[in-house]
């Protein structure tokens, strides 16, 4: 069938490509951080690199704020990896190459009642989906690591 008899075939394609351009690269980043070795400083300067890998040909601004006094498990360093690589992937194109936003900012702080993740781009918010129900790849994605972690995902989402 030729693109002109199926407009949404080049659509459809693209969506496929991109899907697995996102598996290919959390699957390279869900390797490198298991190894333990990349912990060794911490989690600051892994999460930094990792940051700047997404946002390379980008103008963003990135910052990264990590108590020093956290202990996280091997598993829990590599979920909160994870969900920030995610959460600055969909900044990155939802936010950054709109011209929408110059900065990315992660922090991760220890509280009475546990530690607190904050993700905050200076983006216009995330939009619910023409149809209202669906849920994006993205964030079935960070939904995924947020149980892991045992917490809950909250946003600002202005509709």
């Amino acid at each position: 069938m030729s693109d002109a008899i199926c407009p949404t075939k080049p659509l459809l394609a693209e969506a496929i490509a991109q899907a697995q351009d996102r598996i290919a690269m959390m699957s390279d980043l869900h390797r490198r951080l298991y190894d333990r070795t990349a912990y060794e400083n911490g989690l600051a300067p892994l999460m930094t690199d990792v940051l700047h890998e997404v946002f390379r040909d980008l103008p963003v601004l990135v910052s990264v704020d990590i108590a020093s006094d956290i202990d996280l498990s091997l598993d829990q360093m590599t979920a909160i990896s994870l969900l920030v690589n995610e959460a600055a992937m969909n900044a990155a194109k939802h936010v950054f190459r709109k011209g929408a936003g110059t900065t990315f900012k992660v922090e991760l702080l220890k509280q009475t009642d546990g530690l607190r993740l904050l993700i905050h781009d200076d983006g216009p918010g995330i939009r619910r989906d023409s149809a209202g129900e669906r849920q994006s790849f993205g964030m079935s994605i960070m939904d995924t690591f947020e149980r892991q972690l045992g917490g809950s995902l909250r946003g600002r989402r202005p509709w």
